[in-house]
């Protein structure tokens, strides 16, 4: 009877060990799985220890039970385990082959933002107005700052992840730009600890959210100035990243349906890059919209 306890406890163990390395390192569907294979195999060799003692007691066969109960034992742990091995493989194969997918989506995405015509055409169009003025100070601004978004473009294609300074870089650069395209409408804040400028992010994981504050809130307001703010905080071990504007705000219901607004793109590559994360887009209590967006802090 010890032994058989024994053998319970094997299971106990590698059930921990198992699904504990399986819950931190791949999803949590194969950690469910694993629980219901250990549970089935469990409760398989209880029913044969049952099965084995009552014949045992009945017909008083156990030393003819004793071989037969063992090898279906190991038979069914093997099939179980080489199961478990197949499901697992399949699991990892269709996620690597998505990864893959999702990559040179995203890669095609970053070559078509890096020459888009109606972007570059009205920064040129901005351009061309302030030499008509000849406003000197701000073509000399425009021009360093257009070249440098570019330029940083390009460095970043191809990247999985980008510092945090690197993002609010390029995004201080675009919001410039923007703000001599549409005129004095809008402006923007920044507020960020110096602490939290190493930390990894996904490239344009903050811009997409402030394009669509741009597009969709604060670029043609009519009875007040728009104003975007971004705030980045340490929160619950999180880096916790708030992108909020005073623009009209939006139905929920269209942004459901709709994919302009770029979110798809940034929960896809959330889920896989990071172990944690969430993504919450909501209008705020006057007008305006509010995205909060957390990711583990440090790496």
């Amino acid at each position: 009877m010890i032994r058989y306890y024994t053998f319970g406890n094997i299971f106990l163990i590698l059930y921990f060990v198992i699904s504990k390395a399986l819950k931190d390192k791949i999803k949590k569907r194969y950690h469910n799985f694993v629980i219901i294979f250990t549970v089935y195999l469990f409760s398989t060799f209880l029913s044969l220890m049952v099965l084995r003692y009552w014949f045992w007691f009945v017909f008083g066969r156990r030393f003819i039970l004793h071989s037969f109960v063992n090898n279906l034992i190991i038979v069914l742990a093997v099939a179980s385990i080489y199961l478990i091995y197949k499901y697992l493989k399949n699991e990892l194969q269709e996620t690597r082959e998505a990864k893959i997918r999702l990559e040179t989506e995203n890669k095609l995405k970053l070559l078509r933002s890096k020459v888009d015509p109606h972007f570059l055409s009205n920064s040129l169009t901005a351009i061309s107005e302030l030499a008509f003025q000849n406003n000197t100070d701000k073509i000399d601004k425009v021009t360093y700052e257009l070249s440098h978004l570019y330029r940083n473009i390009l460095d970043i294609t191809g990247k999985k992840l980008i510092t945090l300074k690197e993002e609010l870089d390029n995004l201080e650069y675009y919001l410039d730009i923007n703000k001599l395209i549409y005129g004095d409408v809008f402006d923007y804040e920044f507020k960020v600890d110096d602490d939290h400028l190493e930390n990894k992010v996904l490239p344009f994981m903050i811009q997409i959210p402030v394009e669509n504050s741009i597009k969709y809130g604060v670029r043609n307001l009519e009875n007040r100035k728009g104003k975007i703010k971004v705030e980045i905080k340490k929160f619950n071990d999180k880096l916790l990243i708030v992108v909020m504007d005073n623009g009209k705000g939006f139905d929920e219901k269209d942004l459901e349906k709709s994919s302009s607004f770029g979110i798809n793109s940034i929960k896809k590559r959330m889920e896989l890059y990071f172990n944690e994360y969430s993504f919450i887009i909501k209008n705020r209590e006057k007008f305006g919209v509010k995205v909060e967006m957390e990711i583990p802090y440090g790496i």
